[in-house]
């Protein structure tokens, strides 16, 4: 599982590729080259009915993205 820094997705999603199994908490981007890729690669989409919510570690509230969000799924054939 990966949540990885929105600044380089991109990366993240071609190293998912060579995985054997990889789960990504992405934004929903559907305009995004990575997300084109993902797709035509094969990739399962779950999408969020609302907007996710982060905790700390002692559970409590630590922000939410201004977007909405999706997990992609991706695995080796």
């Amino acid at each position: 599982f990966c949540n990885p820094p929105y600044s380089s997705i991109y990366e993240f999603v071609k190293f998912a590729y060579g995985a054997e199994l990889a789960v990504l908490l992405l934004p929903v981007r559907t305009d995004s080259d990575w997300f084109r890729d993902l797709i035509e690669g094969g990739a399962t989409i779950r999408w969020f009915r609302k907007r996710i919510e982060f905790h700390d570690a002692e559970g409590n509230p630590a922000g939410s993205p201004r977007f909405a969000s999706m997990v992609a799924i991706t695995c080796a054939a």
